[in-house]
């Protein structure tokens, strides 16, 4: 006889950057089996119960696909938005019992919500500045390229969270760590390599429309007069290209996370659209949270965790869901890492900081995603 089973296929969360004390939970649900299912599910923050969905979800049946195999049926739900600015674990469970336990629960971590610290370098920009100054940022600074490579060269760097570089002449061999959004030519990083003339005339030819930037980005109108061309290296991923090279990308080199733009917005027609605001205010919240959202990507079972820790952090330790804690060293990046991961739930790292007394803490969720691995039927 066959054992049914339906799971959680994936887990998200997000804050709109309009209304950051709430929170929009969505999640999948899939069924390997042959026969349609209905279900409840249970969504709870903190361990609270919010919500439970009114009426039973009802999540297909598998198919047969040709070439392709068995395709699971699958059903999308999203929760009413809830109120919640602090910090939160969030749990979702299909309520009932199944054949396997261990994918009726999924979890993520949501950190709390927060305004951010912006410091804009280059030259003065009306258009982005105006733009920022609408957003409802906790502070603002315009530095001057030269003030911004003093202080980087100093180690006297202000905590911002996201750095833009407006298109500045920034005399330096190299960023420093931090979160950068940036505009125009190519910023000092080993993995962007200029090459030739701008190309004239570009159009959006493929966009990655599921990445978190790009969340209601329609860059169907947009018309660059000048693009950078450039070579990449690796730890770059590219978010928008056109027939002559890429157009957004997102670069990921150990302490710099950046969204480089490759074309100055003025020599485009995109500060006239509507895009350009959602975009930026979507990079901005994307880098900002980004040492959080660490917390956000939860792992997988068989897997390495890692998370940033402050640089100062010593002592730090991991308490998984069963068992008892383990010692764990900071490297020299600042991160902590320990695996593989053998049970879904939630482990928990912690670290002392020197006149500090209490620890700090990051919670990563352990969930089991896997599509075959949901499959328990008996085989033929």
């Amino acid at each position: 006889p066959k054992t049914a089973n339906v799971g959680i296929a994936s887990l998200a969360a997000e804050r709109p950057y309009d209304q950051p004390g709430r929170i929009q939970v969505f999640v999948a649900v899939e069924n390997p089996d042959p026969a349609p299912r209905e279900l409840d599910l249970q969504l709870a923050v903190d361990g609270i119960v919010r919500s439970i969905t009114p009426a039973p979800i009802s999540v297909p049946a598998a198919r047969q696909e040709p070439g392709i195999g068995l395709v699971p049926g699958r059903r999308q739900i999203s929760f009413t938005p809830i109120e919640q600015s602090s910090g939160a674990v969030i749990e979702v469970s299909i309520l009932g019992n199944d054949g396997l336990a261990s994918d009726d629960v999924a979890a993520l971590v949501v950190p709390p919500s927060k305004r951010l610290r912006i410091a804009l370098v280059g030259r003065d920009r009306p258009v982005i500045r105006s733009l920022l100054e609408g957003m409802p940022l906790e502070s603002l600074e315009i530095v001057p390229p030269s003030i911004f490579a003093r202080m980087a060269s100093e180690q006297a760097m202000e905590d911002w969270d996201v750095v833009i570089l407006a298109d500045p002449d920034l005399e330096m061999d190299s960023l420093p760590p931090g979160r950068y959004l940036s505009f125009g030519s190519a910023p000092p990083v080993d993995s962007l390599d200029p090459y030739g003339d701008p190309a004239s005339g570009v159009v959006v030819r493929r966009a990655r429309d599921s990445h978190p930037v790009m969340r209601m980005v329609n860059l169907d109108d947009l018309f660059v007069g000048a693009l950078e061309k450039m070579v990449l290296g690796p730890g770059v991923s590219v978010i928008v290209e056109s027939g002559e090279g890429p157009m957004v990308m997102e670069i990921d080199r150990g302490p710099v996370r950046m969204i480089h733009v490759a074309f100055d917005p003025l020599d485009s027609n995109w500060p006239y659209l509507r895009s350009f605001v959602n975009f930026t205010a979507n990079a901005i919240e994307y880098l900002g949270t980004s040492g959080d959202a660490l917390t956000l990507r939860s792992g997988r079972p068989g897997g390495p965790l890692t998370v940033r820790v402050p640089r100062a952090a010593r002592d730090a330790r991991l308490t998984p869901p069963t068992g008892d804690p383990i010692d764990l060293t900071v490297d020299s990046a600042g991160d902590v890492s320990w695996g593989p991961a053998h049970r879904t739930g939630l482990y928990e790292f912690s670290w002392s900081m020197p006149g500090v007394s209490d620890r700090g803490t990051r919670v990563v969720a352990v969930n089991q995603f896997d599509r075959d691995e949901r499959r328990v039927a008996a085989a033929e």
